[in-house]
């Protein structure tokens, strides 16, 4: 191999582990999440911490799932805290989100959450 090919090869190589690093990936986002809501109900603002950094980091990486999770976390603590207007705005983003993905599942959860905020609404 020439001097020049070995230089690409090593050039290449760096800049991919460079990319790597600097990348948030979809599992860290995911432990977030999960450790978010893991103690939901022990620490809530600690939960929306763990949230909001990891729907920056679905945000950098354009990680639709993450961002769909992360207004329905969002949600879900407006609603703990009896902010009904704001858990129905972060809602209705993430059943948005949910739809367009075809995450049927998570689409159903989605409205069952949000139907219970209209009935604490008083709208039924």
């Amino acid at each position: 191999m020439t001097k020049v090919k070995i230089r690409v090869i090593c050039s290449i190589w760096v800049a991919f582990f460079a990319r790597l690093n600097a990348v948030p990936d979809t599992i860290t986002i995911n432990k977030l999440f999960a450790r978010a809501l893991e103690i939901e109900n022990i620490d809530l603002d600690s939960s929306l911490l763990l949230t909001q950094k990891a729907y920056l980091l679905s945000q950098k990486i354009n990680y639709q799932r993450g961002i769909g999770l992360a207004f329905m976390r969002l949600g879900v603590a407006a609603k703990i805290k009896g902010k009904n207007d704001s858990a129905l705005i972060y809602l209705r983003e993430a059943l948005s989100i949910r739809r367009r993905l075809k995450h049927d599942g998570y689409e159903a959860n989605t409205l069952k959450t949000l139907s219970s905020v209209f009935h604490a609404k008083g709208n039924r």
